[in-house]
């Protein structure tokens, strides 16, 4: 007996059949359970958590929310309307009675830059939403259907990128002036209807470019080849089952079209080709303040930096989109 005690075998076995025979509550199981089973996300629960993590995304989205609710409500926050001249004198600097100080006409510049969001904002987010509808339709239709038409929608694509797009633009903005059709399609020159239409012509293509190689990967997995041999018709592949799949490029490239369209728009309206004053943006405002510098630098300070600020938060943001929509990194925090 002492010998069968001392053998290890003999004692597992022993150990085991008590195991087995000894009853465990019901709670002890259940809470082991819990413990053991994985918790259910769905997949927007899951970005939202990855995005979270990611901290300067998050400092980025907080600043640009602020900044947009600031231009919004620009006629409860700013301290004067933005064509009120002689609030101040002429060339103050910053003081608590003009934050930003004042411009060349005693014009309160914190007034003006706030009032210059509305139209940089509404023109990055605008030309964003319209190019990136163009670029999703032309790059899934390119990818999904592929031969002849596939190679004439990449060359024309390509045809658009080799444009010089500053020259382009200069040019198509003063096509209302000179033909009355452009003034009924575009909007009068210098409005931010056209400034807008003008914009999204010709950002598209790199959205494009993206759904195309995203779907062409994608119409060759299996659940496109379940949904075709169910008789789904094109259309709803395309809309049901391949741009769902493709939602996160395209969600990052929506970020990277705002931050490239302000930027544009900025530097058309600094060279006087972009919306038409009085009305503010910060691009006009920067150039408002050409030959002023050496006297008056902050003239250029503020809209610059409000410019490079908002450019950068939305990079940033687009940043943690891109980690949050990765299927490809798994860690949640």
């Amino acid at each position: 007996m002492t010998d069968l005690q001392s053998d290890p075998l003999v004692a597992e076995q022993a150990a085991v059949q008590g195991a087995v025979g000894r009853v465990v509550p019901h709670e002890i199981i259940d809470a082991e359970a819990e413990q053991v089973a994985p918790i259910s996300l769905s997949p927007g629960l899951l970005a939202w958590r990855k995005f979270r993590r990611h901290k300067l995304a998050m400092a980025s989205a907080i600043f640009l929310i602020f900044v947009s609710l600031t231009a919004i409500f620009a006629h409860q926050i700013a301290r004067y309307p933005y064509e009120a001249t002689g609030v101040g004198p002429v060339f103050q600097g910053p003081t608590s009675a003009h934050w930003f100080g004042t411009d060349a006409i005693g014009r309160d510049l914190y007034s003006r830059v706030i009032y210059g969001g509305r139209i940089s904002l509404a023109v990055g987010f605008a030309v964003a939403l319209v190019a990136t509808f163009i670029g999703t339709v032309i790059g899934a239709t390119a990818g999904y259907f592929g031969g002849k038409l596939d190679n004439f929608m990449m060359r024309v694509t390509d045809l658009f990128i080799a444009l010089p797009l500053l020259v382009i633009l200069i040019l198509m903005r003063n096509l209302p002036e000179r033909q009355p059709w452009a003034s009924h399609v575009m909007g009068e020159a210098g409005s931010m209807r056209a400034t807008i239409f003008i914009l999204s012509l010709f950002f598209w293509m790199p959205t494009a470019r993206i759904v195309r190689g995203v779907v062409l990967s994608l119409k060759e997995k299996e659940f496109v080849e379940a949904a075709r041999a169910l008789g789904s018709s094109d259309k709803r592949i395309i809309f049901r089952h391949l741009l769902p799949n493709s939602a996160g490029p395209i969600i990052v490239t929506v970020t990277l079209n705002v931050a490239a369209a302000i930027l544009t728009e900025s530097a058309l309206s600094f060279l006087g080709f972009g919306v038409n004053p009085p009305v503010p943006t910060w691009g006009n405002l920067l150039a408002d303040s050409k030959g002023y510098f050496s006297i008056a630098p902050w003239l250029v300070w503020f809209p610059g930096l409000t410019v490079v600020l908002v450019v950068l938060a939305v990079n940033f943001m687009g940043d943690g989109l891109r980690d949050a929509l990765d299927p490809r990194q798994q860690r949640v925090g």
